[in-house]
């Protein structure tokens, strides 16, 4: 089959299994519960606390075909920038579309988990106001870039931003959207802390980023993908090899880039994967 229909249905064997998954859970009780409620109707020019109103920029991979994101069950490919609640990417509203390198693609459990939603929603209140997500797309060409920028900054600047948080979702040309908006933001007095992935070279002496400003002075990295990992042997291949990038017997030691390692350089800051056996 063509691309787009083994893409859909891979798509939809993955959220079916999902919906089964979490009617199974339905009759029984959890052992703990949490409670997010945030109110954005309070955004805007009044002030009614001290403490400054941070928004979440959030990046959503939309370059076509297997490097694609959707929102309420639509492409972001033609979406304008547009703030919305948080707890709607909590109940499902993004699902992920990209198939693109292992260790910084944003899964759909990973949009469903958001940590960088769930530190803001932990200290609204508390040191800041979390001022809801902003969602918007990352494009192929400069125009609709900074399109977006402009269109993204202005909303900010109505319901009255202090800081922004903003993450990226893929490498290279998306660096260029990343610092964009970073940029732009700054030279609107909005402080900004950027999130995003290097690719170093092994050694970690090359260029990182495809794109730099130089307004981009507070930078989180999640990691250089370049970066060699050395795997121990198992005893047991699930699969088959070899893989793109990867040379040698796969059952044997190995050395392999960050970049060939799922969630190892996770955008959105979700670095603490693990596995459990049942």
């Amino acid at each position: 089959m063509e691309n787009a229909e083994l893409d859909q249905r891979i798509r939809l064997a993955g959220l079916t299994a999902s919906i089964y998954l979490a009617r199974m859970s339905l009759q029984t009780q959890p052992d703990e519960t949490q409670t997010f409620a945030l109110s954005l109707e309070k955004v805007g020019f009044r002030r009614k606390s001290q403490l400054d109103r941070v928004v979440y920029i959030y990046m959503l991979q939309s370059q076509g075909l297997l490097r694609d994101t959707f929102f309420y069950g639509s492409s972001v490919r033609n979406l304008s920038p547009s703030l919305i609640h948080p707890n709607e990417i909590m109940d499902g509203a993004i699902v992920s579309g990209n198939y693109v390198i292992p260790s910084n693609r944003n899964s759909t459990y990973f949009h469903l988990n958001n940590p960088i939603i769930d530190e803001l929603y932990r200290r609204h209140n508390n040191d800041l106001l979390f001022g809801g997500v902003v969602i918007c797309n990352e494009h192929s060409d400069l125009e609709a870039k900074e399109r977006t920028t402009r269109e993204t900054v202005d909303m900010l600047r109505r319901h009255g931003t202090e800081g922004v948080i903003i993450t990226k979702e893929g490498g290279g040309n998306a660096d260029t959207d990343l610092m964009l908006m970073g940029q732009a933001c700054e030279n609107q007095g909005i402080q900004t802390v950027l999130i995003g992935n290097e690719s170093a070279g092994s050694d970690g002496a090359d260029p990182a980023l495809a794109h730099f400003a130089k307004e981009a002075t507070a930078f989180v990295t999640t990691g250089n993908n370049d970066e060699p990992v050395a795997l121990e042997p198992v005893e047991r291949l699930i699969g088959r090899g070899p893989l793109p990038g990867i040379s040698g017997d796969m059952k044997k030691n190995l050395i392999v880039p960050v970049g060939r390692i799922y969630g190892a350089a996770n955008l959105l800051g979700y670095n603490t994967l693990s596995t459990r056996v049942y």
